[in-house]
């Protein structure tokens, strides 16, 4: 972790890497992974990370100036500048309005919903025409590998949709992916499924949910061109995209009946299993299955109940995708249907603090409903405002407070759950010597409102609270698992 300051001595720079509301500055922050900081006073621009975040930061923001100078034009690169962590798509000439919107916004849309970095280029020495001697220009695609090629797979679908043929003709007749070669290490691919056009809406889901769900439980960028949906990632990534898809059809095909029941009864590393009363079942899938979509689309897991004649009780739920995001999936699950079935799960629930270092769940009891509402405050904007801080899944399972994360995220959140309370008292006070996981200032006496503390946690995701030091001076402490949050606070 460091710092690197680039020049900016034209205040036209500045303006344009801030951008309006400072969405530029924002958006070179969220797609390096770098804090980035414009020092005006020096006309400079500071960004901190690691060698290789501050690195892409950089390389970001002299891009964006060349894209400012070269006005309404594309960009002039050097072959060495998308020579790496760089994707250039080249696009038919007359479908380059398409990709772009109305004055760039379905461009802008792209860069949010992909973490990336878009804009129009030409590279030095690259063709200008297509081999039927068609026109083109290239859109050049900054980010990270997965970001890149998903931004690229959606840029090619809408090509496609204007242009039949256009990238399925090449991949159908030489299996042509379009990626570039720099991203073609270790077992890193491209494979496709081809399917009918019901099956393809129903798989993308309602605004593409379904597609989103199942792209981050498999860990593989997933998106359909035409009538064909790429998988692209490990090899493991793509096996497991393509169970997972066949899970999912599995609703409107019979004949994928057998497959989902055979997941069941395998030994997976993939897959949790919850055991959920036949009563509770119904509230849980909610009317057209609404609620388990809205699941699957917050934690980036797939959601199948077992399907057997008749049905058992209680009935089986496979929490399918990565550790992590089965664990929150989980508690959240165990939560709802508490609320719905008092004691479902909590009649022999207690205490639990596990010392693995890893991803494990903690429990904590809680008595009296003055604590548990203080905890989870209005509408459960302290438990949101806590696991953000922490790194950890915080919520409640009836008076159970569960807690996933690893042992330094479970750590840190217990830490954060008492100093919530200590903020009850008068004048109360925390020992920060040693902490890694604290800034503190020195306010010189002035003092936040609470809406203006929860302002700067909403904003920051860090856990704030104005308390006396070791010294018992009063200072306003930052505390948040992330340094880069802490600074921006």
């Amino acid at each position: 972790f460091g710092s690197e300051t680039m020049d900016l001595p034209d205040k036209e720079d500045i303006a344009f890497i801030c951008g309006k509301g400072g969405s530029t500055v924002k958006r070179i922050a969220r797609v390096s992974g770098c804090t980035v900081y414009l020092r005006n006073e020096i006309m400079a621009m500071e960004v901190r990370g690691s060698s290789f975040e501050r690195r892409q930061a950089l390389q970001y923001a002299r891009l964006m100036i060349a894209q400012r100078k070269a006005k309404n034009k594309a960009v002039l690169l050097d072959p060495a500048d998308v020579e790496t962590d760089s994707t250039v798509v080249t696009i038919p000439v007359y479908a380059v309005g398409y990709v772009l919107g109305t004055r760039g916004a379905t461009l802008r849309q792209l860069e949010a919903e992909h973490n990336v970095i878009m804009f129009m280029c030409e590279v030095l020495g690259a063709p200008k025409e297509e081999a039927s001697g068609g026109a083109i220009e290239s859109l050049c695609i900054l980010g990270s590998r997965k970001s890149r090629r998903s931004a690229q797979l959606e840029v090619m679908s809408i090509i496609e949709s204007q242009l039949p043929g256009q990238f399925l003709g090449p991949w159908r007749a030489y299996g042509e992916t379009f990626e570039p070669r720099s991203d073609d290490y270790g077992d890193w691919g491209t494979s496709g499924v081809e399917l009918i056009d019901d099956e393809i809406r129903f798989i993308t889901g309602k605004s593409g949910r379904t597609m989103r769900s199942l792209s981050r439980a498999s860990e593989c960028v997933i998106n359909s061109v035409g009538e064909v949906i790429f998988l692209s990632g490990t090899e493991k990534q793509r096996l497991r995209a393509e169970e997972y898809i066949r899970l999912t059809l599995g609703q409107i095909r019979d004949d994928l009946e057998e497959h989902a029941a055979q997941m069941f009864e395998e030994q997976r590393d993939d897959c949790t299993m919850m055991h959920i009363p036949k009563r509770d079942v119904a509230y849980i899938l909610g009317k057209g299955r609404e609620t388990l979509n809205a699941l699957e689309d917050e934690f980036g897991v797939v959601l199948s109940f077992e399907q057997l004649e008749p049905e058992p009780d209680p009935r089986r739920l496979a929490v399918f995708g990565p550790l992590r995001a089965r664990m929150c999936a989980e508690v959240e699950i165990m939560s709802s249907v508490e609320k719905n079935d008092p004691g479902a799960f909590t009649t022999d629930l207690d205490f639990a603090d596990s010392h693995e270092d890893g991803m494990a769940i903690d429990r904590v009891p809680f008595e009296h409903s003055r604590e548990i509402g203080l905890v989870i405050g209005k509408d459960g904007t302290n438990l949101t405002r806590l696991s953000r801080a922490s790194g950890a899944f915080v919520q409640f399972v009836g008076h159970v407070l569960h807690i996933a994360g690893t042992l330094v995220e479970r750590s840190l959140a217990k830490d954060y759950v008492n100093f919530l309370w200590l903020g009850c008292g008068r004048d109360p006070q925390i020992h920060v010597l040693g902490r890694t996981d604290v800034t503190v200032v020195d306010t010189r006496g002035l003092y936040f409102s609470a809406h203006e503390v929860w302002k700067i946690e909403d904003e920051t995701a860090t856990f704030c609270i104005q308390a006396l030091d070791d010294n018992g001076v009063r200072k306003f402490m930052i505390f948040g698992a992330e340094e880069g949050d802490r600074e921006s606070a």
